[in-house]
């Protein structure tokens, strides 16, 4: 291109004056070099045009890669946790412990003794085992996984998006009244177990249950999730109770919560 571009230049120089000749004499004399030269630099070129090209699509893909994480992992409806956290260490590795084995876990006891901040500190310090989302529930006065599913919706997230928008449920206002609550919280369970296989695992935490036997036996469960719940279901339960029930469904594992020590309670105060 180079060669036939001086060319051309030396046709322009005969038309202007004459000093063509000496264009073409060079070329004779000395093409092969510039050929070879142009060669060279080319190949230089494509070399850096194809190493750029790598890492700047390398780095392209990685950033898109977290920022498509940051997206995932980040919907939360869980109350922020406290600011100090002593004395649960033990608990917060069973917790990680069973989880890892169970998609359903039972913490029960007494009032006040943290069982709902346990539950939250988890769920804040592993937000990324969930990139489905995590979703708290006030179990206070439900009693049944319908309202359990009606109930998911009615909060937001800490950035103010309704969990109803996150999960793609549309809710006209015929689907609010009693008559249509159960075919709504179907639409919902469904919403949440499309959002679990498109994103990855999510995480529903149901704060303060009152009848955790009836709420988690192998009858309830089946009836509210149309199959069994076993360690293939994309959702994850943590409960929390004041009484421990008979009549668990098999999947269900339960943790004891105590008082904290002497040194631990001061050390809160």
């Amino acid at each position: 291109v180079c060669i036939v571009g001086i060319s051309i230049l030396g046709t322009g120089c005969d038309v202007l004056g004459g000093g063509h000749r000496s264009v073409i004499m060079w070329l004779k004399r000395d093409g092969g070099d510039v050929a070879n030269l142009v060669t060279i630099c080319g190949g230089v070129a494509a070399a850096l045009v194809w190493f750029f090209r790598k890492v700047i699509c390398r780095v392209a893909r990685s950033a898109w890669g977290r920022l498509k994480s940051d997206q995932q992992v980040h919907f939360s409806t869980v109350d922020q946790p406290d600011a100090v956290f002593v004395g649960r260490e033990k608990e917060m590795s069973e917790l990680a412990l069973e989880l890892g084995r169970s998609n359903m876990v039972v913490i029960h006891g007494v009032g006040g003794e943290g069982k709902s901040e346990l539950v939250i500190r988890h769920i804040h310090d592993n937000r990324a085992n969930f990139p489905g989302g995590c979703f708290q529930v006030d179990m206070e006065g439900v009693a049944d996984w319908a309202k359990v599913f009606l109930q998911v919706i009615r909060r937001s997230s800490a950035e103010g998006i309704r969990a109803e928008e996150y999960l793609g449920v549309q809710i006209a206002e015929e689907d609010r009244d009693a008559g249509s609550s159960i075919r709504l919280a179907a639409r919902i369970r469904d919403a949440l177990l499309r959002t679990a296989s498109r994103r990855g695992r999510i995480l529903l935490f149901l704060d303060n249950v009152e009848n955790v036997g009836e709420l988690f036996s192998s009858l309830s469960l089946r009836q509210a999730f149309q199959a069994g719940f076993s360690e293939k279901m994309p959702i994850q339960i943590v409960a929390t109770t004041r009484f421990i029930d008979s009549g668990l469904d098999e999947n269900v594992s339960d943790i004891p919560l105590h008082g904290l020590s002497e040194d631990c309670g001061v050390e809160l105060l």
